[in-house]
């Protein structure tokens, strides 16, 4: 009887063995099954903040795209009242008497290049141009108003249409008159 009871001992500590070592096993897996679990929970919560991070990164890219668009939009129909209110400027010249106007042209003319023998206008100004001495009539160009002179070789020109010195004021005044009309 010796030999059971061995065998039995045995088995009964074959048992306990296999318990503690199922039930190490058993620990061991929980702990990486928890493990894994923490670690899929901390990779979802870096997915959910990386796209609430995207979702914000577009909704402002979204506005400011959005601003960009509204910004161009206004800017181009201020540069269209501005180009309306020049070619207005430009034709409210026409109607300003041209005596005064090519007068005053021809005398700047004559200070400021001396050696001018031509002289050019628009056609509504030939008569005007033409009774004015010292020079000879160039032609007709195509102006709202002014005169255009040159030197004898026809190397230097000297310009003062109407469009001309409205361009040199509107550049120089661009900012006030864009301010008046855009408060």
């Amino acid at each position: 009887m010796g030999l059971e009871k061995i065998l039995e001992k045995i088995q009964t500590e074959g048992d306990a063995e296999a318990k503690r070592i199922e039930a190490e096993i058993q620990s061991q897996a929980d702990e990486i099954i928890a493990e894994a679990r923490k670690h899929i929970d901390e990779k979802s919560e870096n997915a959910k903040r990386e796209t609430e991070m995207q979702i914000a990164a577009m909704r402002i890219q979204e506005i400011s795209g959005a601003e960009l668009d509204a910004r161009k939009i206004q800017m181009a129909a201020e540069k269209e009242v501005l180009e309306n209110a020049y070619l207005e400027c430009l034709e409210s010249m026409k109607g300003i008497s041209h005596e005064k106007l090519v007068a005053s042209a021809v005398a700047r003319i004559k200070r400021e290049m001396p050696d001018a023998v031509r002289i050019y206008s628009s056609k509504a100004d030939e008569k005007l141009v033409r009774s004015i001495h010292g020079f000879e009539y160039g032609g007709n160009i195509e102006c709202a108003g002014g005169a255009i002179a040159e030197n004898k070789e026809g190397t230097m020109r000297l310009d003062y249409r109407y469009e001309t010195i409205a361009a040199a004021v509107w550049g120089e005044n661009l900012r006030e008159i864009a301010g008046a009309l855009f408060k």
